[in-house]
């Protein structure tokens, strides 16, 4: 957890230093710096068993570099991601239904847009973890990939992984609706 916790300081420190530039250099991308995202998560291995599908909300905050762009911006930036996410109850094969799952998380890392329409983004940090009146804390990490179908929608596949304390790690395949601006 340790080692983890250090990575992601580490990942966050080299985005800052490697957007830093001075004022009159940036480009001018004209994109979007704010973007909502709305979508399912569906859980895989260990999660799988004890919840269903999952609907989350996130908002997201990289500069410029959301949308389809003018001009390609310097391959990494950083970005800032928070959102909640509920997973329904699975059936536990006894006659009912497990408790549902809820989880909030405020992710940061960085952005990587090897072109004009699309981006990749790589994030991890804090979350916390509500179910049956119970609460945890733990840390996740998110990777997805936004393409860009009109200027200000994408479709946005990804991965999520979830670790809390005396819980196995949880898994789920996520697909986001992203809206820029």
């Amino acid at each position: 957890m340790k080692k983890l916790f250090c990575l992601s300081i580490l990942i966050c420190s080299l985005a800052f230093v490697a957007t830093a530039q001075p004022d009159g250099a940036k480009t001018q991308r004209h994109g979007g710096s704010y973007a909502f995202n709305l979508g399912v998560d569906v859980p895989i291995k260990f999660f799988k068993e004890m919840s269903s599908t999952g609907f989350a909300f996130d908002y997201a905050w990289s500069d410029q570099r959301f949308g389809k762009l003018d001009a390609k911006p310097s391959i990494l930036g950083f970005t800032f991601n928070m959102g909640i996410a509920h997973y329904l109850g699975a059936d536990d094969h006894h006659g009912g239904n497990l408790a549902g799952y809820t989880n909030v998380h405020t992710y940061g890392g960085v952005i990587i847009s090897p072109c004009k329409t699309g981006n990749i983004s790589l994030t991890g940090g804090p979350n916390l973890g509500l179910y049956s009146g119970n609460s945890k804390f733990g840390f996740g990490a998110r990777a997805d990939v936004s393409w860009y179908l009109t200027n200000h929608i994408a479709i946005t596949p990804g991965f999520l992984w979830i670790k809390e304390l005396d819980v196995d790690p949880r898994y789920a395949i996520t697909g986001r609706l992203t809206i820029a601006f």
